[in-house]
């Protein structure tokens, strides 16, 4: 079928014939407008050939949707994200009393960000919530009766936790609106940051733990603005680009695995720990810390976590 000399190569140029057995069998089992368990129980794999697929509910616009995907990394994401949605489709929304219960400046504080409404803004803080109470509580689940057990659990806590994560949000759209951006090669690098920190889905990318830091990494940026661009700034520069170089070919769902995550926020741990030493970071950095987490990503394919 092929020959050569570099196995990486050899792989992805045989991998759509290898996998062909897989499509055709995960064809007949995809589904799509799911909004509830009725799947019955999920296999944790199936093979076909030397094929291997990993079975997993995918968000699927308000809905979920049953497909077969082509690694575990993106099985796991897939699964939190997709029984986050369920956990919404079956359970009372709090959203709306959520909102009723802001304050008229935080309410205008909200329409200042991302999304098309407070609504919407509240609504992926919700989502993250339930994310995280998903892993919280010993999900991602398998069948039925377990997911029945996932939502009793995650029920008590799901309301208390989006509020918080709102007022996070509140925080961050605060801060965001403290930093003035100018022509100057600070403007254009803090400009660059704030691209891939504030966008429409970023609450439930980061996540509840990640909420809590961002309003962090914003007063770094502001102080950022203030201060001259040295080689240390370079070398953060040159790492943001080498990240995004090496996860560039990942799929939606591998760039949210756990791994790759965390070299992320440790590029925003480092710029914290140049621009505003005093807030401390939430782990040790440094170059050659954040350097390794960078070239430990394999680029593009294979697991992470």
């Amino acid at each position: 079928l092929a020959s050569g000399k570099d196995l990486d190569a050899l792989r992805e140029q045989l991998t759509p014939h290898i996998r062909k057995d897989l499509r055709r069998v995960a064809a007949k089992q995809e589904r799509t407008g799911i909004t509830s368990w009725d799947v019955g129980t999920l296999s944790r794999a199936i093979a076909v050939g030397q094929a291997t697929g990993y079975p997993a509910l995918v968000e699927y616009g308000n809905a979920v949707a049953l497909r077969v995907l082509d690694s575990k990394t993106e099985q796991k994401v897939a699964m939190i994200r997709g029984q986050s949605r369920l956990l919404a489709l079956t359970s009372p929304s709090p959203v709306v009393n959520i909102a009723k219960n802001l304050d008229l400046k935080a309410k205008l504080t909200l329409s200042t960000g991302p999304y098309t409404d407070g609504a919407a803004l509240i609504d992926d803080c919700y989502l993250a919530a339930l994310d995280e109470l998903v892993t919280r509580c010993g999900g991602p689940v398998w069948d039925e009766a377990s997911f029945t057990s996932l939502r009793e659990k995650a029920r008590p806590e799901a309301y208390d936790l989006a509020e918080s994560t709102v007022h996070a949000a509140v925080k961050t759209l605060q801060a965001l609106g403290e930093i003035s951006l100018d022509g100057s090669e600070a403007g254009e690098d803090v400009r660059v940051q704030l691209s891939w920190l504030i966008y429409p889905g970023f609450i439930r990318d980061a996540g509840v733990g990640g909420m809590r830091r961002i309003p962090l990494y914003l007063e770094a940026a502001r102080r950022r603005m203030t201060m001259a661009t040295t080689a240390d700034v370079y070398a953060v520069q040159d790492l943001e680009a080498r990240f995004h170089d090496r996860t560039a070919e990942l799929s939606m769902l591998a760039k949210l695995d756990p791994g790759v995550q965390h070299a992320r926020w440790s590029l925003e741990e480092l710029r914290l720990s140049m621009f505003a030493q005093n807030l401390k970071t939430a782990f040790p950095v440094s170059i050659k810390r954040v350097t390794a987490l960078i070239d430990a990503l394999a680029a593009g394919r294979g697991e992470f976590s």
